[in-house]
């Protein structure tokens, strides 16, 4: 992260360069929704993040530089918000049940942490004015749920200390004696279950009503149970149906309905039977006397038909089921219950109630699959290895790996790296599946995770191995990473998958004068001990060596020297030479650009044309063929293998320069001029003539004057005294003796005015 950000802000700061953004990408982040907790609006378990969880964010930029093709990336500082503690909880349902004067009633609740943390809870229950006046009422734990108290009656210790989990559910149960003599009656709300949290004292306190009607005909209850509380999908179960009749009176005709879920509770043919002993068949008819048991299997229904149940009299109808579920948790199922409570058919007064609601909880299962295959969670050995052939020295080696959910429970995935071969100074690190956004902790563990996954999910993830730019190619050397996922709720669940790049490529730099390349890089200084190119200038004037720079691997820069032998270790050049380097326009050094020390962001695979240019100063000595090195040089890449280490981007070329000092003079004679005058007169132009060599002009050279008209005639004059004036005392000149370079470094040129006289 560190030489990202130095990176970046060293590109800032150069000011010859333009930063074009390229892409920027935002971690997506969960945020938190408040629910009210009540019955009309409940909270979903799980549907917010646990308190203490992090929900991470950084911000990704991707950019290249003007001139440039090298993507480079900048993050953002990581932004983290915990999730604060969210209160809230439900308690289910109102409930109303037929009884007798002198008997116990059971009403069953469901109290549900909704929240996000973990909460204690303090219940009560009152017998409100207006109904039934009991004497006894107590509230009961039922955590198997199958209308049955699990013990005593809670204390008022225990009822102000019920502490649940989120997402936790707790069966309770609502029980007293209807007092003898009781008359038959409906009543409304003859108790009332309440429930508050102590964690949050702002929340309202919740209720429940229960009503109880006390009947004088038969009162039929209808008790579900599973014969275990948990079992792990697949396994065969149980299920209870026990019926009674908890009046002195006979019943008529009772059916019972129980409609099951193939995605959950898979009905076992012909597995009935009628008060543990007698079997049942699941078609129509075929039973004992006394009973239709049929099952329908479009409809996934059982039916059991009783003719009657006798006064105060227990049955049991039981079948199994096998779960069917590939989701941890509870399943919840109840019966249905119409019964006749007179006897007489000829009154429609047919009571229809409910068993108990019972639950069979599918136990957690934490599994997960990591591979290199998309398809499926497969971990055939072919899906489970991903070889990148090659990487550049000091490259990157992408690998696309898929986390799988194979567990039954919702789950998060720790990222690690179990094991690895790789060079010293290597890098791993883990980005979602753009690539670009790393993969961050949501759970405060330190760790990266993939987040919550439900049953079934996969999670595409690209681990990238950045190799030290140290490490060169080594002969018959593979490199793995072993990336794991680990489940946060069970260390054993754990896998692993194997990324492997079979070599790595030394990066290689050639600097030629021209291109193709002159060389093959990396060393290649000279043809056969002579330059490359030689070029000749005078003293004071200067030359311009193109020079390419062709680039393989990783992208990179190169630093632009020059010197005066090959080894660099100083930077001398000869007595009187400077050299600075340019960069070229449109691939040419006929026009040079801005003055740059080092190459643009190369690819893998691009050349950048420059320019040296070369000065002498005035006055230095003659010389053939001065020996002139140049060199690229990145000092990233060096090798660490045995031996002597070397620079695998790092490539010299030799070239030459000749300096004379006996340069011939450079005469500019302007302007071009036109005119018009009448016949007879005389017109004078004026013209200037520039010394721009470094020799002094001392020749008698004559000019010549040509004139297009027959009877023209031209006179020639110098500007003796330098005024600009045309005037009787400048004196006719023929020749170019009065000419010289005035002064060593040739910059201060005369100026000589030549009036021409015409007469027509």
């Amino acid at each position: 992260m560190s030489q990202i950000k130095s990176s970046l802000h060293r590109s800032l700061q150069r000011p010859a360069r333009r930063l074009h953004p390229l892409a920027l990408a935002l971690l997506s982040c969960c945020a938190a929704t408040a629910y009210a907790a009540s019955p009309s609006n409940p909270l979903p378990t799980a549907s917010i993040p646990l308190a203490g969880s992090v929900i991470s964010n950084m911000a990704i930029g991707e950019y290249v530089e003007e001139g440039s093709t090298v993507v480079q990336t900048s993050r953002s500082n990581l932004v983290e918000t915990t999730i604060i503690p969210t209160y809230a909880f439900r308690l289910e349902a109102n409930r109303s049940l037929e009884g007798v004067a002198g008997q116990m009633v059971y009403f069953s609740h469901q109290l549900t942490n909704s929240g996000n943390v973990a909460d204690r809870y303090q219940l009560s229950v009152v017998d409100p004015a207006g109904g039934i006046d009991y004497a006894d009422e107590a509230i009961y734990l039922d955590r198997n749920r199958d209308g049955l108290p699990d013990g005593a009656a809670l204390s008022l210790a225990q009822l102000a200390d019920i502490n649940l989990q989120s997402g936790e559910t707790l069966g309770l149960l609502v029980g007293s004696t209807i007092p003898l003599g009781t008359a038959a009656a409906s009543y409304a709300n003859s108790l009332q279950i309440s429930a508050t949290s102590t964690g949050d004292n702002t929340l309202p306190t919740l209720s429940n009503n229960d009503s109880v009607i006390v009947s004088g005909n038969a009162v039929i209850r209808v008790r579900k149970a599973f014969s275990v509380a948990q079992a792990p999908n697949g396994s065969i179960v149980t299920v209870r149906l026990v019926y009674e009749n908890l009046s002195s009176v006979s019943s008529g005709q009772v059916t019972i309905t129980d409609d099951l879920s193939a995605s959950t509770l898979l009905y076992q043919s012909n597995s009935g039977t009628w008060s543990e002993g007698s079997t049942v068949t699941d078609a129509a008819g075929g039973d004992s006397a006394g009973l239709n048991y049929e099952y329908n299997g479009t409809t996934q229904t059982l039916t059991a038909i009783l003719n009657n149940i006798p006064a105060n009299s227990t049955g049991v109808i039981s079948f199994n089921v096998a779960i069917n579920s590939a989701q941890a948790g509870d399943i919840p199922n109840l019966a249905g219950v119409v019964y006749d409570p007179d006897n007489n058919a000829g009154t429609p007064n047919n009571v229809t109630t409910t068993s108990n609601t019972a639950v069979v909880n599918v136990p957690a299962i934490y599994s997960v699959v990591i591979n290199a295959i998309s398809g499926s969670a497969s971990q055939a050995p072919a899906d489970n290895l991903q070889t990148v052939p090659s990487v550049n020295q000091g490259g990157i080696a992408t690998f696309q790996n898929y986390v799988w959910n194979t567990g039954n429970s919702t789950d998060t995935f720790n990222l690690t790296i179990a094991s690895n071969n790789l060079p010293v100074g290597s890098m791993v690190e883990f980005f979602r599946a753009d690539g670009v956004t790393p993969i961050l902790d949501s759970n405060g563990d330190g760790t990266p995770d993939t987040g919550p996954m439900a049953v079934g999910e996969s999670y595409p993830i690209v681990v990238k191995v950045r190799f030290p730019t140290s490490q060169t190619d080594q002969p018959a050397q593979d490199y793995s990473v072993f990336p794991q996922a680990q489940s946060i709720n069970s260390s054993s669940a754990v896998d692993t998958v194997e990324d492997r790049t079979n070599q790595i490529v030394s990066q290689l730099v050639d600097l030629a004068n021209t291109l193709p390349a002159s060389g093959v890089g990396n060393g290649n200084i000279d043809n056969a001990g002579a330059p490359l190119k030689t070029l000749s200038t005078s003293a004071g004037g200067r030359v311009i060596f193109p020079i390419t720079v062709a680039h393989t691997g990783t992208p990179t820069r190169y630093t632009l020297a020059a010197d005066a032998d090959s080894n660099f270790n100083t930077l001398n050049l000869p007595a009187g030479v400077s050299v600075v380097f340019a960069e070229s326009v449109g691939g040419s050094c006929a026009t040079t650009g801005a003055i740059v020390g080092q190459t643009r962001a190369l690819n893998d695979g691009e050349i950048q044309t420059l320019c040296a240019i070369v000065s002498v100063a005035t006055g230095t000595a003659a010389a053939t063929a001065t020996p002139l090195f140049f060199r690229a040089f990145s000092p990233t890449y060096v090798s660490n293998g045995t031996g002597t280490p070397t620079n695998a981007g790092s490539d010299i070329i030799k070239n030459a320069l000749t300096i004379t000092n006996n340069a011939p003079a450079q005469l500019l004679f302007t302007p071009d001029l036109r005119g018009q005058i009448a016949a007879g007169g005389t017109i004078v132009y004026t013209h200037t003539i520039v010394n721009q060599g470094a020799t002094a002009v001392t020749d008698t050279q004559p000019f010549v004057v040509t004139n297009s008209q027959t009877g023209f005639t031209t006179t020639l004059y110098y500007d003796a005294n330098d005024n600009g004036l045309f005037e009787s005392t400048d004196p006719i000149i023929t020749d170019l003796d009065s000419f010289s370079s005035n002064g060593a470094n040739g910059l201060d040129w005369h100026r000589v005015r030549i009036p021409a006289q015409c007469h027509l």
